[in-house]
């Protein structure tokens, strides 16, 4: 009987360091989880920036092209008007 208490005794040992063992893994899995989560958080707020300066620059960019449509919509009138005075100036040739 001695023997079999013993055993028992044993295994109940080896159970409750197997315990041990998984709470004090399970501990260190919730401090990996906890650096985790923080490294995303991080990852996301640089996200943030990054989405912040990209749309930034794309509005600059469509600010750009509007102001260089402006400027070729100018230049393109310009070189109209240049060319109907031109067009006014040359002499007929049965006038001449």
């Amino acid at each position: 009987m001695w023997m079999l208490v013993q055993q028992i005794n044993k295994r109940i040992d080896t159970v409750e360091k197997r315990i041990d063992s998984v709470e004090k893994r399970i501990g260190e899995l919730r401090e990996d989880i906890k650096e985790l989560r923080e490294e995303v958080k991080e990852i996301n707020r640089r996200v943030d920036g990054l989405k912040e300066d990209v749309s930034r620059k794309f509005s600059e960019l469509k600010e750009e092209i509007r102001e260089f449509k402006d400027y070729v919509a100018l230049e393109v009138l310009h070189k109209r008007r240049l060319h109907r005075v031109s067009v006014i100036k040359l002499p007929h040739k049965q006038g001449e």
